[in-house]
């Protein structure tokens, strides 16, 4: 997500440091002009008018099953159909594209064993042309009859190849246009505050005033068109409140974020219906009073990225005929694209609520609130303004945390609580789940990352037809990862996305080996459709030297301070060759991750709205937090860009703010993830559970009512709040004989501040009736915890003892498992599992297709893994005739076998020669520290005349970059993906025989070396010069020979 921000980031910094010396005042006054919002097209109608036509109908569309779902296969497993391949993010610059490149690039994509494309125009990573009007003109093309044709014509070719198109919500983000009105724009709550005195009160009402959000992202405009706007003369009242002050006072201007007023909740009035015509006719009692005003306004909000001029404003997501109406316009007749409504055109795409918006509303939030939340909400209305409470970019990437502007009661964070709430309860149902209506109504999908914003996050990408996660937001640790395929499991969504491949400061850094862990990681967290991130069009601006050989790269290139993973093309040309091996394991896996239903051994209970999970490791061990690799990354990888942290210090002077800010759910999944870790590591599977899953019958007896998978223990780790409802939720699933533990800290209190007294009792008396029925409590620490909840899952084949090999587990219908094992290690790692089947189990390695009999010794089976290697195993399915007489891979077969440990490589590139004794990184020769490769290693070895006879597997140990084998001259393969070997018997003769591996390095030192040699087109590389990544052929390399083939 960050990636979207980084590109402000520098300009925010120079402007901050303007404002500080040259004074608030100057700063203010230049803002002003910029938060005025461009006028609308004359004549242009309201985007809801789009709507009048397509009402949807009054009973909900079930989501149409994906081809990816349909007719599997057993004896398909090792050759699966297009539609299990995984997908890419197609980058378009905009309306700059034509049809003949859009067939060739998809002809390209699918030979590399994509099976589809999310199609996204934008102007990422154009920064170094903007001001060519040329080039700008075509791409600002989009969203014209020629842009519809051309698209028109490349998803008919996608479906004509077999290929699905998902189409992003329009181009930037969040979903807007010029065809959205300033009216149409997300609505935001503000608020003006003057002080009166007792007696007869006749004034103007105050208007609403300009926070620092506002002001900081209105900067933006100093080097750019319109950003961020706050239109006060848009404004419409929606309540006055009147109240004395007990203390604290506003200490002038706007970088003081700490000077909470705190009000008299017994004096508290309201005071709108004495307003008429913006005026207050008010007989006040004796005293000081302070009249607070608050004021519903169009935010003028700007889509980003966006490859339109003007770039016009966000539509409204809390209001269903603009939502509706935004989708008939950006999918709807006048765009040809209804004839390829599910066939070829699968559906769209909508990326991660990530709003800059002060405090979200919409015009019937009162009501809405009194019908939802139980109480009026607007005595208390004052309680919920907090500056930037629901601007992501403020408080999510720049880390400002500002204090509420006013305290009405001592409970208000309950109050803040059910406001935010009922904001979730308004974003489900009018954006994300219209959305899905809208689409299953068309024979569409609609899939999602809905998150960003504090909501229930689980009902909400539970909502779509496909909940997407991605591996930028939270680190891409386990713990964030877990929340789409929890919602899958909870909701009944049988396919589970992931936007994937994408770290910060990683450009250029990824190999085969790297993005196989990625998958991995993904796979055991339940994902199965890979989505990389991403493919850009081959796009070189005017053509006249504005970017590198690797052509246009939305992030990462010329004048760009976004700096992110995601070149997965073939200008990518130290990793493209891989990919189609990569993809082959990837389609493999997904084609069986996607059948049956999730098996949860604990569903671990999430007590919060939103999540702003870890991006770094807590001492878990936990591999890829942030795209870590640590035996091929260098000694330290900025978790951020140079120019955020400068932002964010230069902030840190001139805010004053409350004491550190430590968000409470980071503290939490801290505090728990070893716990997690815990139980990962002794095979337990586990996923998130959320109140409404609970409440509203998700949950019965064990089984995933939604879904059809099943879970075994409710874990409630240091829980302190929750709904007396869930509390009666739990006692009914005790009652049906499901284990209940607590951990850490127990509820004592709900959230709501509606009968906070009596809510607050009823939580304390049902969780002492819990315990008192025989829920477990333990302490958070305490060794015994993990071994109950082991105990209590019925689940055969446990571990024996913990391992780094993780698990997830699928159950069939007939009674089957699938169960997928990852070593998310580097190192060599061997399992044991007890419980085994005596018969009919079976192995199988995605990696090669290959299939073959489990053998279990004495009820237990053994499990060897190389680093970042994976197995599945198959119970209770006979395996497909198709697979049988497969011979098991190295290391399983080789203990009767004989090996050898090949030394003495020589070793060339370019006029760079040695004769190796071991095998040293690359960064460690000056002569190789920025070669772009390949370097040749060259082995000779000499063979028995046996060699008909038996197997000579090639196992090079580890590989950092990109591996060709061949021998004697002969292309042999390629072994870029762990574990490192391929079967070289074929290719051997008796006598002598000559090894040669060629190996390529991730293109990120090359790139170094071209910036530090001064070429300009790679400046913005020259600051990692001491981050290299790894390079070479590292093994250590053996021949294994094995039994006869």
């Amino acid at each position: 997500m960050l990636k979207r921000a980084l590109k402000i980031v520098g300009i925010v910094f120079v402007v901050l440091l303007v404002a500080a010396a040259a004074g608030a005042g100057w700063f203010l006054y230049r803002q002003q002009a910029h938060l005025e919002p461009p006028p609308d097209p004359p004549g242009q109608p309201s985007i809801a008018s789009y709507a009048a036509d397509a009402p949807l109908p009054g009973d909900a569309f079930e989501s149409p099953v994906p081809g990816a779902l349909a007719g599997f296969d057993w004896s398909r497993i090792g050759d699966p159909p297009i539609a299990a391949r995984p997908w890419t993010r197609w980058w378009w610059p905009g309306g700059d594209v034509d049809v003949e490149t859009a067939q060739s690039q998809l002809d390209v994509l699918r030979a590399a064993g994509f099976g589809g494309v999310e199609i996204q125009p934008f102007l990422g990573g154009m920064i170094n042309v903007t001001d060519d009007d040329v080039v700008m003109a075509r791409v600002y093309s989009f969203d014209t009859p020629a842009y519809y044709e051309t698209l028109n014509e490349t998803v008919a070719h996608a479906d004509g190849i077999g290929l699905q198109v998902d189409l992003t919500h329009f181009s930037g983000w969040p979903p807007g246009g010029p065809e959205i009105l300033l009216e149409d724009s997300n609505t935001i709550l503000a608020y003006g505050e003057a002080s009166v005195t007792g007696g007869r009160v006749s004034i103007e009402l105050p208007r609403p005033t300009t926070g620092l959000g506002e002001y900081i992202f209105a900067m933006i405009e100093f080097a750019g068109p319109d950003f961020s706007n706050f239109p006060a003369g848009h404004a419409r009242l929606l309540s006055v409140v009147a109240a004395r002050v007990e203390s604290g006072e506003r200490r002038g201007g706007i970088f003081h974020l700490d000077d909470t007023v705190r009000l008299k909740a017994d004096s508290l009035q309201v005071l709108t219906q004495h307003v008429s015509n913006r005026r207050l006719e008010w007989d006040a009692p004796e005293g000081e009073w302070l009249i607070i005003a608050s004021y519903l306004l169009p935010s003028g909000e700007v889509p980003m990225g966006a490859a339109q001029k003007p770039q016009g404003f966000v539509v409204d997501h809390l209001r269903k005929p603009q939502v509706i109406g935004h989708y008939e316009y950006a999918y709807g007749e006048r765009t040809g694209l209804p004839q390829h409504y599910g066939e070829g055109l699968r559906g769209f795409f909508n990326d991660s609520l990530e709003f800059r918006l002060r405090r979200m509303a919409v015009e019937d939030i009162l009501p809405e609130f009194r019908e939802r939340r139980g109480y009026d909400l607007e005595p208390y209305l004052p309680a919920v303004y907090v500056e930037g409470i629901d601007n992501f970019y403020f408080r999510e990437l720049l880390g400002v945390y500002a204090a509420p502007e006013f305290q009405v009661t001592p409970l208000d964070e309950r109050i803040r609580h059910d406001y935010q709430q009922t904001l979730s309860d308004l974003i489900l149902e009018r954006f994300v789940e219209t959305s899905a209506d809208w689409a299953h109504a068309r024979g569409l999908t609609s899939r999602g990352q809905s998150y960003g914003m504090d909501i229930d996050l689980l009902r909400a990408l539970g909502a779509n037809s496909i909940p997407e996660t991605e591996q930028l937001w939270a680190g891409g640790a386990n713990v964030g990862l877990k929340f789409a395929s929890s919602a899958g499991a909870l909701y009944g969504r049988p396919l589970v996305s992931a936007e994937s491949f994408v770290w910060i400061n990683r450009d250029y850094q990824p190999t085969a080996r790297r993005l196989k862990a990625a998958a991995d990681k993904l796979l055991l967290a339940g994902v199965n459709h890979i989505v990389y991130h991403g493919t850009p069009w081959p796009w070189q601006g005017s053509g006249a030297g504005d970017y590198g050989e690797e052509g246009w790269q939305p992030f990462s290139g010329p004048s760009n301070p976004a700096h992110f993973s995601g070149l997965y093309g073939p200008a990518n040309t130290a990793l493209w060759p891989d990919i189609p091996a990569l993809n082959e394991y990837i389609a493999r896996s997904q084609y069986l991750l996607r059948q049956g239903a999730l098996s949860a051994d604990v569903l671990v209970y999430y007590p919060f709205l939103g999540f702003h999970g870890p991006n770094r490791d807590v001492g878990t061990g936990e591999a890829l937090v942030a795209g870590s690799l640590p035996d091929a990354d260098p000694a330290t990888v900025a978790l951020e860009a140079p120019e955020l942290s400068a932002g964010k210090a230069q902030l840190e002077r001139l805010l004053s703010v409350p004491p550190e800010h430590v968000d409470p759910r980071v503290a939490w999944v801290e505090r728990i993830q070893p716990l997690l870790a815990g139980m990962e590591r002794r095979g337990l599977t586990w996923a998130w559970l959320n109140d409404h899953a609970l409440q509203s019958g998700k949950l019965r007896s064990g089984e995933l009512t939604a879904s059809g998978g099943r879970y075994g223990v409710i874990l409630l780790p240091e829980v302190e709040a929750m709904p007396p409802a869930t509390v009666q939720a739990l006692q009914e699933q005790l009652d049906e004989g499901i284990e209940v533990v607590f951990a850490g800290n127990m509820p004592e209190r709900q959230h709501s501040f509606h009968e906070a007294e009596a809510g607050d009792l009823a939580v304390r008396r049902g969780v002492a009736q819990l315990r008192g029925a025989g829920a477990g409590h333990f302490a958070l620490d305490d060794g015994r915890l993990v071994s109950r909840l082991v105990d209590a899952t019925s689940g055969a084949l446990r571990y024996a003892a913990p391992s780094d090999i993780l698990r997830h587990r699928r159950l069939l219908d007939d009674g089957g498992q699938i169960h997928f094992y990852a070593n998310q290690s580097a190192a060599h790692v061997e399992l044991e599992l007890a419980g085994a089947p005596n018969a009919g189990a079976w192995w199988f390695d995605a990696s090669t297709g290959r299939a073959w009999a489990a053998r279990p010794a004495a009820g237990s089976l053994s499990l060897s893994l190389t680093g970042f290697d994976s197995r599945f195993l198959i119970t209770g399915v006979p395996m497909p005739d198709a697979l049988r007489g497969a011979p098991p891979p190295l290391p399983d077969s080789v203990h009767t076998g004989q090996s050898r440990l090949l030394t003495g490589w020589q070793f060339e590139l370019g006029d760079y020669r040695a004769k190796l004794k071991d095998l040293p990184d690359w960064r460690d020769i000056e002569a190789l520290k920025h070669a772009r490769g390949p370097g040749v290693y060259r082995h000779t070895l000499e063979i028995e005349d046996t060699v008909e006879q038996s197997r000579y597997i090639l196992d090079l140990g580890l590989v950092q970059g990109s591996a060709v084998v061949s021998v004697n001259g002969e292309s042999v393969g390629r072994a870029s993906l762990p574990p490192f070997r391929l079967d070289i018997s074929d290719a051997l003769r008796p006598g002598v025989n000559t090894v040669e591996v060629f190996v390529t390095p991730p293109l990120r030192n090359y790139f170094v070396g071209r910036a530090l040699a001064g070429d300009p087109l790679y400046s913005h590389m020259a600051g990692f010069e001491n981050q290299l990544v790894a390079a070479g052929l590292r093994g250590p390399v053996r021949l294994y020979v094995s039994a006869p083939r």
